[in-house]
Formats: structure tokens, sequence, C-alpha cells
């Protein structure tokens, strides 16, 4: 592996870096409230597609799960996927 890999492999590996995201969600930074914002107009457009509840839906780079939560919710059924 070369070094810049090896850099950026311990960068997002690093346990840190999950509660580093959960903070910016529970911040009213403008960085959280962009973020938040974003997910529920995700989340919105995801539920104006008329998919019906039960349908199955694939989360990649799902993260901590923040949006497969709100799909679940919304009563898909969800599979969420992350590298880290």
């Amino acid at each position: 592996m070369r070094p810049d890999q090896q850099h950026l492999r311990h960068y997002f590996d690093s346990p840190a870096r999950a509660g580093q995201w959960d903070d910016l969600y529970d911040t009213d930074t403008l960085a959280g409230v962009i973020v938040r914002d974003r997910h529920a107009l995700a989340l919105e457009w995801i539920n104006r597609l008329g998919l019906r509840a039960g349908a199955s839906v694939l989360d990649v780079g799902c993260g901590p799960g923040r949006m497969a939560v709100g799909l679940a919710l919304s009563g898909f059924r969800l599979t969420a996927v992350d590298s880290s």
C-alpha cells in the first residue's frame, strides 16, 4: 500500500471519525444545520418517489446510519453498508 493510501485509511478508519459525524449532527453550528437540512431533504425526496411500505432500499455509505434509521422508520426494508 502506498504511503498516501495508508494515511487515508488511518484517517477514515479512526474510531474518532464516527464521533465526529455524530457531533456534527448534534450541533447548532452552520455545518450542523446544513447537514441536518440536507438529510431531511433527502428523506423527503425518497418519500416522494412513491415507494410502498416494505419496499427494499439500499443505503451505500451509510456512515453512522442516520439516513438508514429514517428510511426504516418510513417503513422501508433496509440494507445499509459502510466501509467503516
